[in-house]
């Protein structure tokens, strides 16, 4: 039996090099075609080698760039300090019956008075007859003297309280008061004017505020004039979401799960999980979220596309390409949203059979070009949103580019690289955008040099993702992000590992794909839900057995990984760029040979059958040349000789040499 199909092919990157503004006035001034000095090449067989992508720098890392600094809860240090004792009970015992229906929730109370419940009788019982009474349109305002407390302001709407306002005897820092309260566990928001003036801040698990005094120059000196307590509102939730880093994604998503559970009709928190599971490689638990959000707003586009990207990640490619082509129809896009529809139409162009790259790649400039002449906003969140588009439009256009029909790629996959990652420099060091948008460059550029063959080492791209990564899993706290970077991270090191295996350096293939493996085990666990990220995983395991069975000889250790890659060695799956039958098909022959001299005869049978099928299939459609099934045919008549099947062996023989006259008569099974 041949070990020819064990030649590992796949996907990695390359680096490219025009700057953005030279890239936005191509964008503007040339058409498609001259945009990047490619022409179509004439169809070429499977076989024909494709030209080299020249070794290209990547720009260095900068280790000195601090991370955006955290917008939520300012962080105050001072001496303890006891307040009156009245104020101590507004963590009191009663919880309330919010806390009793939801985790993490617990109301904030004043003397056993809830807002949301205590009712008017409640209160005469506990304060008496208030000093003065004022009427606020369908609402009272009860005035009270409580201990040392000038002034306790108790607001009734419909006979139940829907506020109390506590005046402290004098403005006291909100150290002092949050370290007397309890609260230095939990993450306040900060409230700002229009101006980005602290007014106060608020706890939305207690439904507490604090108010500041004037003059506060920002939250970290500010003192505390009053404490407020309302009913607990979505509100507080929503802006701690937003205010709090993007990477944040398990506070986020558990704020966002209070939310829904507070408000299950507001679509709102709905749209923004859909958005951060897709980001977790959850695109299940994504879609859930995005129909939900669909349903209670349907005329959304945002929440249309969030949908079809969920259905996109999971191979759902004709219900995603009509909400997409839906959106596009539409006359009232925003930038960022026409942007990310144009992105992704022309990414599904590109993965989805039958794979139109010509089409994908109009798609794919369109959305550059929509994001380049958007991203000098006044809105910083606005042009953190749409700058990370305008990366991943380039790079995504990089790929189409290295799998599509073009000469000069070589040439022109490089200068888009570099743009990408000139523009996600921009994003960090002007917007404080996240870093972890580099490893997406690092890792399309692995991509393309992996697909153009390329011969520059990977090793410099390998460690610059080495660093970065460990340098984002050593500062965050979060463990969904972390798992992220684990994945993006250990992705990268199986690029590299393609890239080493395929220039014949085993030994360091092996090592990266080792690393890999474990990063990728780790994230894994995470994202289940990801039809992708299992195939990467079992192409990682495919690699590493090729290498013990065939540079090392050591078909017991290969077995181990074979095993663990076969039942995720899917001949399709979603985002991918190529046609993989035949690849697949070629990997399950390889995996067969080790099958059967490990004793797993019947299983070794069937295996290479399968693997013999999917290349069938590649044949009749023309994505792999008919010649490539003499390898399994041979090899099943070797098996089934040995197996006493003379006349089956016979017949897969003829059909070896009838496939590939020049294969000669029988096959050495090393």
């Amino acid at each position: 039996m041949c070990r020819d199909q064990r030649a590992l092919h796949g996907s990695i990157a390359g680096l490219c090099g025009a700057c953005l503004w030279a890239a936005a006035w191509w964008l503007a001034a040339m058409p498609a075609w001259g945009m990047y000095g490619l022409e179509e090449s004439p169809e070429k067989s499977p076989d024909e080698p494709q030209a080299l992508l020249a070794p290209v720098e990547l720009l260095p890392v900068n280790p000195e760039f601090a991370p955006s600094a955290e917008l939520a809860g300012p962080k105050l240090f001072g001496p303890p300090v006891k307040l009156a004792p009245e104020l101590n009970t507004l963590m009191g015992p009663g919880a309330g019956q919010t806390a009793r229906a939801i985790d993490r929730i617990k109301p904030a109370n004043f003397k056993e008075l809830t807002p949301g419940e205590a009712t008017r009788d409640l209160v005469l019982e506990t304060l008496g007859e208030p000093a003065a009474v004022s009427p606020r349109g369908d609402s009272e305002a009860w005035t009270y003297t409580v201990g040392p407390f000038p002034q306790v302001r108790v607001t009734l709407h419909e006979d139940v309280v829907s506020s109390i306002v506590i005046h402290l005897a004098s403005p006291t820092a909100r150290v002092d008061v949050s370290r007397e309260l309890g609260l230095d566990d939990l993450q306040p928001v900060v409230v700002c004017d229009e101006q980005q003036q602290p007014l106060g801040e608020v706890y939305p698990e207690r439904g507490l505020m604090f108010a500041y005094a004037d003059g506060a120059a920002d939250g970290m000196e500010a003192r505390v004039e009053q404490v407020i307590l309302e009913a607990i509102t979505v509100e507080p939730f929503l802006l701690r979401v937003q205010q709090q880093p993007v990477e944040h994604y398990a506070q986020r998503l558990a704020d966002l799960r209070v939310v829904q559970r507070l408000a299950p009709e507001d679509p709102v928190a709905f749209g923004l999980a859909a958005r951060i599971e897709l980001a977790c490689g959850r695109p299940l638990t994504a879609l859930a979220a995005a129909q939900k959000a669909v349903k209670l707003r349907a005329d959304s586009v945002e929440y249309q596309l969030l949908l079809a990207d969920a259905k996109r990640q999971l191979g759902q490619t004709r219900e995603a390409l009509e909400l997409v082509r839906g959106a596009l129809r539409q006359s009232d896009l925003s930038p960022l949203q026409q942007a990310r529809a144009h992105y992704l139409l022309g990414r599904m162009l590109a993965t989805a059979p039958p794979r139109n790259y010509r089409q994908a790649m109009e798609e794919t400039v369109a959305a550059i070009k929509v994001a380049a002449g958007n991203v000098e906003g006044e809105d910083r969140a606005a042009r953190v949103e749409i700058q990370q588009l305008l990366v991943d439009a380039e790079l995504s256009l990089a790929e189409i580019l290295a799998y599509g029909p073009w000469k000069q790629k070589h040439q022109v996959i490089p200068q888009w690289l570099v743009t990408a990652e000139k523009a996600a420099n921009e994003l960090i060091e002007r917007d404080g955008g996240p870093r972890d948008v580099l490893l997406s460059v690092y890792n399309t550029s692995l991509h393309c040099l992996l697909v153009l063959d390329g011969q520059g080492t990977p090793d410099h791209i390998a460690d610059a993702a080495i660093q970065l990564g460990r340098d984002l899993i050593a500062q965050t706290e979060d463990d969904e992000y972390r798992a992220g970077i684990e994945w993006r991270l250990g992705t990268a090191l199986w690029l590299a590992a393609q890239v080493a295996y395929r220039q014949e350096h085993a030994d360091a293939a092996l090592e990266f794909a080792n690393n890999a493996e474990i990063l990728l085990a780790s994230a894994g666990k995470s994202r289940s839900e990801s039809p992708a990220s299992a195939h990467h995983l079992a192409q990682l395991r495919f690699l590493i057995g090729s290498i013990y069975a065939i540079n090392r000889q050591d078909d017991a250790s290969a077995i181990r990984w074979f095993d663990q890659a076969l039942p995720h060695l899917q001949p399709t799956y979603p985002d991918s760029l190529l046609d993989e039958r035949g690849l697949i098909g070629e990997q399950l022959v390889s995996i067969g040979i080790s099958l059967w001299d490990t004793g797993r005869r019947n299983t070794a049978v069937s295996v290479t059958e399968e693997g013999a099928s999917l290349i069938a299939q590649a044949v009749t459609d023309g994505s792999a040349k008919r010649a490539t099934l003499s390898v399994p045919y041979q090899n099943l008549a070797e098996m089934h000789r040995q197996l006493g099947n003379r006349d089956e062996a016979d017949r897969l023989a003829l059909k070896a040499a009838e496939v590939d006259p020049d294969a000669g008569q029988g096959a050495k099974r090393r």
